[in-house]
């Protein structure tokens, strides 16, 4: 399928589709070289694998729980021609896919301001059997990560809903990471517990991008320059946000690794975290407000194994918690004294009788400890 990647209504470059795959068969002409993708293309090097790794990085990954089971209802092999069916179009940004020759407009098409279909969503998350002929026009069809997750629309607003695995612990992981970050004042996603039809818990939060505004994974961003000798992660990407000219990178950073250590986050990859853009101007407005924290507090480990260590690991710029917290630059921003009382605010969020199917009681006390545990550690050191 011949098309054009859009950049809202701006053509950026012709692109070759197969739409039984899903992959990029070529790229072509590029008509607006300031709106590619950040940190796929280095100057005038058009490399399709680099384009082609973006592409499938906004496509439903093959390890997302129960695709396989979908892909085979619906008669698709990959998850790329979900996308594709929905050209494109996501609640991350402005890019999609516009068949050559059609006149229509990314007002008439984009998820921000037009309804979209809820079935897609319901089929991934395992609420519903796929029909023979769903409709595939919906941002699920572009949304990574392995988690089940689904977007709908409550009140005209966008919600994002998101499972979780093993012991459940994740939402309510999110929960506690939004809970901290607004006692010391972190600019965050704010999460909510809600439960399925078959009463699992997921975590809901609203859409922090807007039709003028994209997120820009850390990925992305330490892709613009390359290393130079001797450079560490962390130094790369504070050079790469300061050529992009990030307002408050530092500050935001700070921030997230704090968080970080107190909930013991050991998947914070360049892909769960990054910067907002001014889709029309270009223009960087700071960091995204932290996101995507579930993957913390022992949330894989038996309740009797959760231990209150600090050799735990960590990502992205070391690979464990007590040397990456070296890293951050003002100590201030951790102010223990905001953090009084946090135990009675985790206890709050394992209330709900619901809880009590996917969380014991003693393992939400074994939480609770270890999150107090971490800040009295962070006070003892930082």
């Amino acid at each position: 399928m011949n098309s054009i990647l859009m950049h809202k209504n701006i053509p950026v470059m012709d692109v070759d589709i197969d739409t039984i795959n899903g992959r990029i068969k070529s790229i072509g002409s590029v008509h607006a070289a300031a709106h590619l993708p950040v940190g796929v293309f280095f100057g005038d090097d058009k490399d399709i694998y680099r384009f082609e790794g973006w592409w499938h990085g906004r496509s439903i990954p093959m390890s997302r729980d129960g695709l396989d089971r979908v892909l085979r209802d619906m008669g698709v092999d990959f998850p790329g021609v979900l996308a594709v069916k929905s050209m494109g179009l996501s609640l991350s940004d402005q890019y999609w896919l516009k068949p050559a020759g059609s006149d229509t407009a990314w007002e008439a098409l984009n998820f921000f301001d037009n309804d979209f279909s809820e079935e897609m969503g319901d089929i991934l998350f395992g609420e519903k059997r796929s029909p023979q002929d769903p409709d595939m026009f919906s941002p699920d069809s572009a949304s990574n990560g392995w988690l089940r997750k689904k977007w709908k629309i409550i009140d005209g607003r966008r919600y994002l809903i998101k499972g979780g695995s093993g012991y459940m612990q994740e939402p309510f992981n999110e929960v506690i990471a939004s809970v901290t970050a607004e006692r010391l004042g972190f600019p965050h996603t704010a999460y909510t517990i809600g439960y399925t039809g078959k009463k699992a818990p997921v975590s809901i939060c609203e859409c922090f991008v807007t039709n003028t505004t994209e997120l820009i994974s850390a990925a992305y961003i330490t892709r613009v320059l390359p290393f130079s000798e001797g450079e560490s992660k962390y130094e790369h990407f504070l050079r790469c946000c300061e050529h992009l000219k990030i307002p408050g990178y530092l500050k935001s950073l700070d921030e997230m690794l704090i968080l970080d250590y107190i909930t013991a986050n050991q998947d914070r990859h360049t892909g769960n975290f990054g910067v907002i853009r001014n889709a029309d101007t270009l223009e960087y407005t700071g960091f995204a407000p932290i996101y995507d924290s579930g993957t913390g507090l022992r949330y894989d480990t038996p309740t009797e194994d959760i231990v209150y260590d600090m050799d735990i690991e960590s990502q992205p710029f070391a690979p464990f918690h007590n040397e990456q917290i070296k890293l951050v630059s003002d100590k201030s921003l951790f102010a223990p004294e905001r953090l009084q009382g946090i135990g009675a605010d985790i206890d709050a969020v394992f209330s709900d009788k619901r809880a009590e199917r996917y969380i014991s009681p003693q393992r939400a006390e074994i939480i609770r400890e270890v999150v107090k545990a971490r800040i009295r550690m962070l006070s003892a050191g930082i």
